[in-house]
């Protein structure tokens, strides 16, 4: 009887130490698709967990059968099924949204005249023969007013020569500019402070 308990135990321990997998994957943001550097990886009911690292990565023990808790400030946690050992990827949603209609836009100080005033004042011509053009830029406000700089994109040339391709030398002036503007009056959504994107073409 004795040894009939005793293999048991052999067998549930060897079961249990064949089914435990190191697990790896990236955590990455929804919505941009970039890695989410810092996020806490929790296996339920166990003492394992990781960070992930600046590429979004990581990788714990866990059992093929046993979930994942993965959580990040700014963000909604989220439960995964771990399925496979490798190459999971996790998808996290962004708890403070950017919005695009809001019901009190964000307004540099002074309003748009003072916007583009600080454009022309600290415009910086890329090229000795200074080109003028149009450019469509891209960017969101934060709920502290400030420009978040992974957002700022340049989406349009509204030039002939600029679209041949001189305009690509002015992009990162306009970023760089767009990036270091002072900070905005943040926009609100039904009385709370929200991200907003902002779309305004930008001459030189």
């Amino acid at each position: 009887m004795r040894k009939f308990k005793l293999l048991i135990i052999i067998v549930l321990i060897a079961n249990s130490g064949y089914s435990q997998i190191q697990v790896s994957g990236q955590v990455i943001d929804l919505f941009n698709r970039k890695p989410i550097k810092g996020a806490k990886v929790i296996v339920v009911d166990s003492r394992f967990e990781s960070k992930t690292d600046s590429l979004g990565q990581f990788s714990l023990p866990a059992n093929v059968s046993d979930s994942l808790i993965v959580e990040h400030t700014g963000y909604y946690s989220k439960k995964v099924q771990i399925t496979r050992a490798d190459n999971l990827v996790v998808q996290l949603e962004d708890s403070f949204p950017i919005f695009l209609i809001v019901d009190e836009p964000a307004q540099f100080p002074g309003g748009l005249t003072k916007f583009y005033g600080y454009v022309k004042a600290n415009l910086k011509h890329p090229t000795k023969k200074q080109k003028h053009g149009r450019i469509m830029v891209r960017f969101a406000i934060d709920t502290t007013g400030l420009i978040m700089p992974d957002e700022t994109k340049v989406l349009k040339a509204y030039n002939e020569n600029l679209a041949e391709g001189i305009h690509e030398t002015y992009d990162p002036e306009i970023i760089r500019l767009v990036n270091a503007s002072p900070a905005w009056i943040t926009a609100r959504q039904r009385g709370k402070k929200v991200r907003q994107e902002i779309r305004l073409p930008i001459s030189f």
